[in-house]
């Protein structure tokens, strides 16, 4: 889990904050990669968010988002809040452009450093060949 802005899940059960993405409501947006916009005023079962053994606050509005890469569902963007939040139109429209273009970040940055470590291993391949070039 990255970037919350105040502890979510409590100690118990949960290490380092890494969860399992089979359980819960960020398990089944990582296993079907659609998004859940929940507004509940019971809110949500406290084990819902990352499944069982995880105990979380009682969320009445959450958000979840796939995050998508090379076709995949590599991540969740998850919103969540304690309080009734009325859910627009613009907000959804917002947290679905907010999450292409951080799937389209990721992507980026991951070609980036996939065509860096080809230019590292050419160089290397065309110095042991004794073809090496100074701008390789």
């Amino acid at each position: 889990m990255e970037g919350e802005n105040t502890p979510v899940a409590g100690k118990s059960k949960s290490r380092a904050s890494v969860f399992s993405v089979n359980g819960g409501a960020i398990g089944w947006v990582c296993r079907n990669g659609e998004a859940i916009f929940s507004n509940s005023p019971r809110g949500m079962p406290e084990s819902s968010l990352f499944g069982r053994g995880v105990t979380t606050p009682q969320f009445q509005t959450v958000m979840a988002l796939p995050i998508r890469m090379q076709k995949k569902t590599r991540g969740v963007l998850c919103l969540a809040k304690e309080a009734p939040l009325e859910l627009t139109g613009e907000m959804r429209d917002f947290l679905f452009m907010a999450s292409e273009h951080l799937s389209l970040f990721l992507e980026n940055l991951y070609i980036k450093c996939r065509l860096r470590d080809l230019s590292f291993t050419l160089a290397e391949t065309q110095n042991r060949a004794g073809g090496g070039t100074e701008n390789a």
